[in-house]
């Protein structure tokens, strides 16, 4: 039976929604843009004209006017989020907003208070990662056994120039990658991070470089490190009492055919797990609209950002006190 698809428009079309979503919607049935938002009307109406988009408008009140369109998806940079979030669920219109959902606690809890009659949803995107979900179906089977430590990486320079450097645009290599590594542990654990100890470089207005070492609700360490400055680099490692298993190089999207988990036994031996890659961003579309539509549970709902965001700012406060910030009684 043929399904109408997801009609949704895009709010913010800059570099990120061209390179990563635009292309990924030939491949994907379920999903329909009916506009797209760009300040500079000639650039989106070209845009739009590219992707065969039925319109490209300049302002969020022409976009959500449209009374075609059922859902936005937010790519604006993050201090435009709360108002942008916000103003959508006055129009009526569901919501997958890119993460973070906001660069507050507080804003986030301002975004979900005014959806009443529609949904909020964050976009984390590397929960569709397949080296991602085998982990954390490893993990959930015990064939890892119990969760000892956790680790993640990930690294990507930045130039100063880009506006993720900017505290006031909602920068900060922690809101940007910080992020990814955060709701990571916390889906691949299935638990919520306790306490969190994080130290900062910083050489520009925001944080660049952060390492933090946290505390889970089930016992476990957590680690992770996330930079603007460092040499290219993503990965992490599950460490259970029964074997550990490694990922590297897996968390940024790329266009190899698979991706390979390395699962190490206690006598040494190595059993390499091939996983087929995806791209994360049209698992994410297929998976929204069919949420969207009721067809399967959300994995992407609001409060799994503003549990994200929550550790941040416990991490933010760390840095700042120099000691450990608590998010939950140990």
């Amino acid at each position: 039976m043929h399904k109408t698809p997801l009609k949704m428009g895009i709010l913010g079309c800059g570099s990120f929604a061209q390179r990563r979503i635009l292309p990924e919607l030939r491949d994907l049935d379920t999903v329909q843009i009916i506009a797209l938002q760009k300040r500079n009307l000639d650039e989106a109406k070209k845009i739009a004209n590219q992707w065969h988009i039925p319109h490209g408008v300049a302002t969020r009140d022409e976009l959500l006017s449209n009374p075609e369109i059922e859902a936005i998806f937010i790519a604006t940079p993050n201090h435009l989020h709360e108002e942008d979030a916000i103003a959508c669920a006055k129009a009526g219109k569901h919501v997958l907003c890119e993460k973070p959902l906001a660069p507050t606690v507080a804003a986030i809890e301002w975004m979900l208070a005014a959806f009443q009659k529609t949904t909020l949803s964050v976009g984390q995107s590397i929960r569709f990662k397949g080296c991602v979900q085998k982990a954390r179906s490893l993990l959930e089977s015990g064939e890892l056994g119990e969760l000892l430590s956790f680790k993640a990486h990930f690294a990507i320079p930045v130039p100063q120039s880009n506006w993720r450097h900017r505290r006031d645009m909602g920068g900060g290599v922690l809101q940007d990658m910080g992020v990814h590594l955060i709701d990571l542990i916390r889906f691949i654990s299935q638990q919520e991070i306790l306490s969190i100890y994080a130290i900062a470089n910083e050489t520009s207005d925001a944080e660049d470089t952060v390492t933090a070492l946290c505390h889970l609700e089930g016992g476990a360490t957590a680690s992770f490190e996330c930079s603007f400055v460092q040499p290219y680099a993503t990965g992490f490692e599950v460490i259970g009492t029964k074997s550990r298993l490694i990922s590297t190089h897996s968390l940024r999207q790329t266009y190899d055919p698979v991706e390979t988990l390395c699962h190490a036994l206690k006598d040494e031996t190595k059993i390499y797990l091939p996983v087929k890659a995806g791209n994360v961003y049209l698992e994410e579309l297929r998976h929204y609209a069919q949420a969207i539509k009721g067809e399967v549970p959300s994995i992407l709902p609001a409060e799994e950002g503003l549990k994200n965001q929550r550790v941040i700012e416990a991490a933010y406060e760390s840095i700042k006190k120099k000691s450990v910030s608590f998010l939950q009684q140990l």
